[in-house]
């Protein structure tokens, strides 16, 4: 096996890179954060489901309820933490960035995850002129930004 990343035969490879100061061109709009929203509401709507459906005979209401949650947050710590991105991110081509365009820390997607379970914490992006900025981004000190 080569390790030469000019042979076809070499592995593919992807780094999450910082992006350097933000400008207000650069963030995502509020339709990019809607789609975004609806397909990991979906994706963690099935995720939830598989995950339940296998453990649910089991468990109390309470083991699955703990057991959905864990999949909330494991999706979204996983997936950000790793990658920068959702499959929603991913689909509507966004990525989680520091606000100075920097790789997010582990802890801010923790928290960033934490703060979605906040009451109403959705209806927080229905501000911003174009450019939400909702309590989960707030909160851990990240921006959405476009990346096409």
């Amino acid at each position: 096996m080569s390790t030469d990343p000019g042979s076809p035969y070499a592995p593919p490879s992807s780094e999450v890179r910082s992006v350097g100061p933000l400008d207000g061109n650069m963030l995502a709009t509020t339709g990019q954060r809607f789609a975004t929203y609806l397909i990991d509401s979906l994706t963690l709507f099935v995720l939830q489901t598989a995950v339940v459906a296998l453990v649910a005979r089991s468990l109390s209401p309470v083991g699955v309820f703990l057991i959905s949650n864990l999949a909330f947050v494991g999706y979204y710590v996983v997936m950000e933490s790793r990658l920068g991105w959702t499959l929603g991110k991913q689909l509507v081509g966004t990525r989680v960035v520091r606000e100075d365009g920097g790789t997010p820390r582990t802890t801010q997607i923790l928290g960033r995850t934490l703060a979605r379970i906040i009451p109403f914490e959705p209806f927080s992006a229905l501000f911003g002129q174009g450019h939400p900025r909702p309590w989960h981004d707030t909160l851990s000190g990240t921006r959405v930004i476009r990346m096409r």
